[in-house]
């Protein structure tokens, strides 16, 4: 099973966000071979959170870089509910 590299849940003023990060924190209970620890971020478009997202991905791309001896290629999903 492949383990994403960083948790977003967008929409973090509504209900319901916590249910989802609560989902994610038992799945990042699970150790990634390469010793990442996915983050969990919680997004608001409104309040400039969505910065935090950007930052979280070049950590990743610097991990995933010293890691792996190919490039990497780090692909941005969702997830929830439509």
């Amino acid at each position: 099973m492949e383990i994403a590299d960083i948790f977003v849940i967008n929409k973090a003023d509504h209900p319901g966000w916590r249910k989802w990060s609560a989902e994610i924190q038992s799945l990042s209970a699970w150790h990634r071979p390469d010793g990442w620890t996915p983050p969990i971020i919680r997004t608001v478009a409104t309040d400039g959170r969505h910065r935090r997202v950007m930052a979280a991905i070049e950590v990743a791309r610097t991990h995933t870089r010293k890691c792996e001896p190919a490039p990497a290629v780090l692909q941005i999903d969702h997830l929830g509910s439509r």
